[in-house]
């Protein structure tokens, strides 16, 4: 076990049973649309069902993680089965046989995942995996930014966690696409204009629009000391389509909700 993580070693049963029961609550309800829904395409591919959570179109805040995570964690967005075919979107239930494996393609430093267990798996590392369940899955492991790590980046503010799904079972499955999560330790707000956060709309925040505008489909960089440079700040403010970007269309609506005022 790696030095950094040499602090959960006490204590650790305390936090599996407090999460466990978390995660056992979670998995005994009805399919969460807040979770990543894992079915088949019709190449019998594991796939993502784009009406759940979906990792790549999503940022997820995690909230401060306490006193076994120090930082921010949180046991959710979790990992549940498609229970009814969606042949719109190209997406079916997974058959009995499955046993299905999430794998870990490149994660931030400071960011890990993990298993709660005696002992517990931190998943950090190309290649490394965990056992998710078969095909009437429902699991939810733990998502953590380690404030402790000696890498954490305090200036960081968004952390990156690629993973994908593949099958061991008698389906035989071809693997997922890989895909990833995009984890903050920043509040998601309504974007209202206002980036300074002074209560009105101003020059200052005019600047920061134009130094986020980046485009469609694109991630907001700003590159102004004056604005930051955190996408998720540039987002809250202005993003008022919510589509995780800063385009001409939240331009103008900035422009209305100037004009209005």
């Amino acid at each position: 076990m790696k030095e950094a993580n040499l602090q959960y070693s006490r204590g650790m049963m305390l936090a599996t049973i407090t999460l466990g029961i978390l995660a056992s609550s979670q998995a005994a309800s009805a399919q969460h649309t807040g979770d990543v829904i894992i079915g088949i395409n019709s190449n019998g591919q594991l796939a993502i069902n784009p009406t759940g959570f979906v990792p790549d179109d999503n940022y997820f805040t995690l909230p401060v993680g306490g006193v076994f995570f120090p930082g921010w964690a949180d046991s959710s967005p979790g990992f549940d089965h498609l229970v009814t075919a969606q042949p719109q979107d190209d997406i079916y239930p997974m058959q009995s046989g499955a046993s299905i494996h999430l794998e870990v393609v490149g994660v931030d430093p400071a960011f890990q995942l993990v298993v709660l267990g005696n002992p517990p798996q931190f998943l950090d590392t190309p290649g490394e995996s965990t056992f998710l369940g078969d095909h009437t899955l429902h699991e939810h492991l733990t998502f953590h930014i380690n404030s402790d790590s000696p890498d954490y980046d305090p200036d960081q503010c968004v952390w990156h966690a690629s993973f994908l799904l593949y099958d061991v079972g008698s389906t035989t499955y071809a693997d997922s696409q890989p895909f990833t999560f995009q984890f903050t330790n920043i509040d998601l707000r309504d974007a209202d204009g206002d980036f300074d956060e002074d209560a009105d709309i101003d020059s200052d925040d005019f600047a920061a629009l134009a130094a986020c505008l980046q485009g469609p489909n694109e991630t907001p960089t700003p590159s102004d000391p004056q604005v930051g440079t955190c996408e998720v700040e540039c987002i809250n403010a202005f993003d008022f389509d919510e589509d995780f970007d800063v385009d001409l269309e939240d331009y103008a609506a900035f422009c209305n909700l100037v004009a209005s005022e």
